[in-house]
């Protein structure tokens, strides 16, 4: 199905069902799916971590069919980023000249403007990279709220390998100083939060057993957090321990349980 962002309507979301929306947006095309729970006053959006592209070419939304167990209404994005390159994972983070996660924060807000609903009652989640744009996507999203599972943090911190094939497909090979001196808000959450003046709540799952998130995002998040004069107060930090899981996130019965527990807390 396709729709221009001005043009689209609840209509146009409810006729979708289970098909991918193409919203053409400022002249460019974005991809996502939305499932309408008719009784539901809650919006959740859904953000890809790395798309295996052996198994499905982008557009993919995935978990999609999460959405069958989750009682609230569902956005589940596609990232445009990894669209014309070989990165299985892009942040969000689009290229030299526009910043995707504005596009989709912008998509969002017109979807809970048909929805009719309020922005505390908008949550963003995902893991890993996931993870990393539902905590932006929040802080473009005054009232809103983050639910993360191992998400990155400061992408500078990120593995090289993973970080430079993100610079050379989507800002000309620039190097890592260079692009988090010009894009801070696209390589530090908490940058954004700076930038776009929110500081969401964020419910944080990590796994204290994985030494690397835990020394390169979790900790070095904290003290962004306290450097910047920014209150974690708000904040829930669910640590857990699982050895053989490691960065993967929870199951899906494991995340479904937090993910209706904290929207129930709401």
């Amino acid at each position: 199905m396709e729709t221009t962002y001005e043009s689209m309507t609840i209509d146009t979301l409810k006729k979708a069902g289970e098909k991918m929306i193409k919203i053409i947006y400022k002249d460019e095309d974005f991809y996502f799916k939305t499932f309408i729970k008719e009784d539901s006053n809650q919006l959740i959006i859904h953000n890809n971590g790395a798309v295996d592209h052996t198994k499905r070419k982008p557009p993919v939304a995935q978990r999609s069919s999460w959405s069958e167990d989750i009682e609230v209404n569902c956005i589940f994005f596609d990232d445009k980023t990894i669209h014309f390159n070989d990165l299985n994972t892009g942040w969000g983070a689009g290229n030299i000249k526009r910043f995707y996660l504005e596009d989709y924060s912008a998509i969002t807000k017109k979807v809970q403007e048909l929805l009719s609903i309020k922005s505390k009652n908008v949550f963003y989640w995902g893991s890993s990279a996931g993870g990393y744009m539902s905590i932006i996507l929040s802080s473009m999203h005054h009232q809103t709220s983050a639910i993360v599972n191992n998400p990155q943090t400061l992408l500078l911190n990120h593995y090289k390998g993973k970080i430079d094939k993100l610079l050379n497909a989507a800002f000309n090979g620039m190097s890592k100083e260079d692009a988090f001196g010009k894009y801070p808000e696209r390589f530090s959450v908490v940058e954004a939060m700076k930038k776009y003046g929110y500081a969401p709540i964020i419910y944080y799952l990590q796994n204290y057993q994985f030494e690397f998130d835990m020394a390169n995002h979790f900790e070095p998040f904290r003290k962004s957090l306290k450097e910047a004069g920014i209150s974690e107060k708000e904040n829930y930090y669910i640590l857990y321990n699982d050895y053989e899981r490691g960065h993967s996130p929870l199951s899906k019965e494991d995340t479904l349980q937090y993910i209706h527990k904290i929207l129930d807390i709401k």
